[in-house]
Order: C-alpha cells, then sequence, then structure tokens
C-alpha cells in the first residue's frame, strides 16, 4: 500500500502541471515567469535572447522564429524538437501547419509530419477538418487528420470551419456549408464577417446585415458601411456576440446589447472589448479595468493597460509603464517589472 502511494505521489510529481508566462524584461530579454516558483527563466543562448521573435506560450509550447526559421520551443527556451520550418503556425487540434521546402503540411507535438508538405495553402484544423488549396488559382477542399480529403476541392475560397460549419467562396458569392460539404446557405452574399454564436454580418445588393445559422434576418440589410447602423435605431453595432453580447456605440461611446439588441450595459466607455468567459476590458480617459457580463466592474479602471486571461490572472501595466500581474481582487500578485508581459498558460513539467 505505502509503495502504490509513493509511486501514486512520483506521477502525480511527474505530471503536476505548471503556469508559466511569456515575459519580456526592461533590458528587452525575452524569458518564461514560472509562478509556482516565483522565478524567471531565461533563453540558454545569447542568440535565441537577440534575434528571436516568440510568440506567446501555447499548448505546453511556443512558437519561435530566429534567423528566418521557426522553432518550437518549452519554457526553458530549449527546442522541443530537432526540425526547423521555413514557416509554423500554432498547434490547433494537436497539430501544426509548417512550411517545407515551399509546401505546407502538418505535424504532430512530437514534431512528427503526420501529412506531408504538399499544398500550396492551409488553415489550421478546427472540427476536425482543415481547409486547404494544392495550387495557387486551385480550389479549396478540407482534409481530415490523415491527410484524406473529405470535402474535395471544389471552392474559390474556404474558411475553417466553425460549430461544424464553414463560409465558401464560389464565383463570387460566400455560401455556407456543413461538415459533409452540403450547402446550409447558397451562395448569394458579397461578403460577410466570421460567424460567431449563430449570427453573421453578410452583405448583399451592397447592403450589410446580421442572419442567424438559419438565414433568417436578424437585422435587414440597410447599411452599405460594415460598420453597422441599426435601421430606427440611434447606435451602431461592431463585430460579433461574444458570451451573448455585442459591443454598440452610442454618442461616441460604447456599450454592450444582447442577442435581442437591447442595452445590457450602458455606453458609458471610451474603448469597449469583446467579452471572454465572462469578462471584457474597458476604458475610460485611458485608463483600463474589467467588467463583467452585468457590467460590474471586476478590475478598477486605473491601469495602463490590461490583458484577460483564462486563469484570473492578468497581465497589467502600471501607470509608470511596467507590466506585473494582477489577481481578480486587483491585488498584485507579480510586481510590476516587465517590459511587456503575456497571459499564464499550464504546461507539464
Amino acid at each position: 500500500m505505502k509503495l502504490s502511494l509513493v509511486i501514486l505521489f512520483i506521477s502525480l510529481h511527474f505530471f503536476a502541471q505548471k503556469k508559466v508566462a511569456l515575459v519580456k524584461t526592461i533590458n528587452n530579454q525575452s524569458a518564461y515567469y514560472e509562478l509556482e516558483e516565483k522565478k524567471i527563466t531565461y533563453f540558454e543562448s545569447s542568440e535565441a535572447i537577440i534575434n528571436e521573435h516568440i510568440c506567446p506560450y501555447k499548448d505546453g509550447m511556443a512558437r519561435i522564429r530566429r534567423n528566418s526559421k521557426f522553432y518550437f520551443i518549452n519554457n526553458f527556451g530549449k527546442p522541443v524538437f530537432e526540425s526547423e520550418y521555413e514557416k509554423a503556425e500554432d498547434f490547433n487540434e494537436e497539430l501544426a501547419e509548417v512550411k517545407i521546402d515551399d509546401k505546407w503540411g502538418f505535424i504532430n507535438k512530437k514534431g512528427e509530419l503526420v501529412i506531408k508538405p504538399q499544398f500550396y495553402e492551409t488553415k489550421i484544423f478546427s472540427c476536425g477538418l482543415a481547409s486547404v488549396a494544392m495550387s495557387p488559382r486551385g480550389k479549396h477542399g478540407y482534409i481530415d487528420k490523415t491527410g484524406k480529403f473529405i470535402i474535395e476541392p471544389q471552392f474559390d475560397l474556404a474558411t475553417t470551419f466553425n460549430d461544424n460549419q464553414a463560409w465558401v467562396y464560389l464565383n463570387g458569392k460566400w455560401g455556407l456549408i456543413n461538415k459533409t460539404g452540403n450547402y446550409l446557405i447558397q451562395p448569394k452574399y458579397l461578403e460577410f464577417k466570421a460567424s460567431n454564436e449563430g449570427f453573421t454580418w453578410v452583405k448583399i445588393d451592397g447592403l450589410w446585415g446580421m442572419i442567424d445559422s438559419l438565414d433568417n434576418y436578424i437585422i435587414q440589410p440597410n447599411e452599405r458601411n460594415a460598420l453597422i447602423y441599426c435601421k430606427n435605431a440611434s447606435f451602431k453595432l461592431f463585430n460579433e456576440f461574444h458570451d451573448g453580447l455585442i459591443i454598440f456605440q452610442s454618442k461616441k461611446m460604447f456599450g454592450y446589447m444582447d442577442k435581442k439588441l437591447k442595452v445590457k450595459i450602458k455606453a458609458d466607455y471610451d474603448k469597449a472589448f469583446d467579452f471572454s468567459n465572462g469578462l471584457a476590458l474597458v476604458v475610460i480617459d485611458k485608463d483600463w479595468g474589467i467588467i463583467d457580463s452585468t457590467g460590474k466592474i471586476i478590475i478598477p479602471l486605473q491601469y495602463k493597460e490590461l490583458k484577460l486571461s483564462n486563469n484570473e490572472i492578468f497581465p497589467a501595466k502600471n501607470q509608470e509603464g511596467l507590466w506585473g500581474y494582477l489577481n481578480i481582487k486587483n491585488e498584485w500578485i507579480i510586481a510590476p517589472q516587465f517590459k511587456n508581459a503575456y497571459p499564464f498558460e499550464e504546461t507539464n513539467n
């Protein structure tokens, strides 16, 4: 019994997760900050510090560009695999796009090529499918994670799937398909703005409106500007719905409306950003704060800049221009000391 407990303890310790964030020091050095140990880990190579461009930590690794080549590194700055790439994108659904010899393919998290480079263009995997094109003027279709075409190339353009639906472009018009390639909405729209939470901005006959996933108009086409003016209303709507709310502008101030286009949070802000996980960034007189979906102020509007995160630890820039990290109680858990800071992500030891 004791042996089993020891093995369990060792296993849990080995697979324990750390919270790690990419930071840039005031000396312009890139490093990772480990929250539990409260320490900064610099990259081992001075070349890496000087010549790199590092993307924020994601899915257990970070993507890095160094001397025109792309790599994936762990939270200690060491390459995860030996391969280098002409270009590379972040992992999504366990696969990442990489470019080798001017062709795109996909690798897994072991660095193995699971779909050989053969495409002129690719997009990330989403809902198990990825949009690809074989040549510059070739048609676009969708492959699965073995590289097999599930929807044969037939579209002039094809977007990433979202909620098992994707917008495709054919003969100058946009339509909506499902994962079998059947049309939910026949191509008829001149333009669209990415679908989100069941609603999409679309342009037809030179005018913009909003439809639901069944092609019913929520807002009739009535404005030539992509920043939609609602008919019979004194406000503009911006972007998409997030967490059931959409940003609107009234008298040069910003607030939020619900899906019935009723004001949920008054237009009291000079700037407002989309909600994510029930929180949104807002600005008054250049001071940043965070509100929840009821409009309650969670982090007071007193910072030079803020970033949202998924774990209630927020990168924050004080009035002196230094970045640190706040908790949900508006307490500094890491004092301002960085030139820049990104949200914490969890990674295995």
